[in-house]
């Protein structure tokens, strides 16, 4: 009943069961794992924060990595974790961020982490409130940016992985990141859930979550039930993970060995 409506944020919860009305419930889950890059890919020892919710380490002498699992801790313990990692890793060449099988969280949360690869204020995201019964009672725009914060910023090259399970705040922050001139998204589309969720406790004892929210994002686009695109795809099997083998994490690093490829114009300071 509710999967025509496309939205992961719209939920119905019995106690037990939490069905959504997304897509990802119907794709296999075995497209990443970070054991295998803990065990295969990282150069030496790595290192676990806030729980397990940052995991970084180098890929090579002069290659960074960190993966974000959620965004679900709260903003003093998430700005220590992440001006740690700028800390070590101010010398690197490259920094390779992976948000792949993150959840989600809070937006400002994922919004101060991608603060600290800003050059200079850049507008990303733009939402409205729906107020009303309409389609169009909507509460004026609120327009999101990011800006440097925080002691170091990295602005040489960075790449983003991301794929259809980086929903919610990761689908935010994948917003928050592509607008930056040193980043390039790599792997597939993100989740495509961005709006705020609302609950609602039914009359049986269910709870119905529902999104009332409009986000777009510095164009004006909506993806929404889609998924913001990475600038290359490319995607890992589950026989690429059977076999031991990232093939996204390994184009990645490719990349910043071969030099990336010429952006798109990015958007201006605002």
């Amino acid at each position: 009943m509710l999967r025509h409506l496309n939205d992961e944020h719209v939920c119905l919860s019995d106690g037990t069961r939490r069905i959504c009305a997304g897509r990802t419930d119907e794709l296999s889950r075995n497209d990443f794992s970070l054991d295998l890059v803990k065990s295969r890919y990282m150069q030496g020892k790595f290192s676990d924060a806030m729980g397990g919710s940052f995991t970084s380490g180098w890929l090579t002498d002069e290659i960074g990595y960190l993966h974000i699992g959620d965004f679900k801790p709260g903003i003093d313990p998430t700005t220590q974790a992440i001006d740690a990692f700028m800390g070590e890793f101010a010398k690197a060449r490259a920094i390779v961020v992976d948000v792949r099988y993150n959840p989600g969280g809070t937006g400002r949360v994922a919004e101060l982490v991608a603060d600290r690869f800003a050059d200079r204020r850049r507008h990303y995201l733009r939402v409205q409130t729906r107020y009303g019964p309409k389609h169009d009672d909507l509460g004026p725009v609120e327009y999101r940016n990011v800006r440097p914060d925080g002691p170091l910023q990295f602005n040489r090259p960075t790449i983003l992985l991301a794929h259809r399970f980086s929903e919610s705040a990761a689908d935010n922050f994948v917003l928050a990141m592509r607008v930056l001139p040193q980043v390039t998204v790599v792997g597939d589309l993100a989740g495509g859930a961005f709006s705020a969720q609302f609950p609602d406790r039914m009359p049986n004892g269910w709870v119905l979550w529902v999104a009332f929210k409009v986000v777009k994002d510095h164009n004006g686009v909506c993806w929404d039930g889609i998924g913001v695109p990475p600038d290359l795809r490319i995607r890992n099997t589950p026989a690429d993970i059977a076999a031991g083998k990232d093939r996204v994490l390994e184009f990645a690093q490719q990349l910043l060995k071969d030099g990336l490829p010429s952006r798109r114009k990015r958007p201006a300071a605002s």
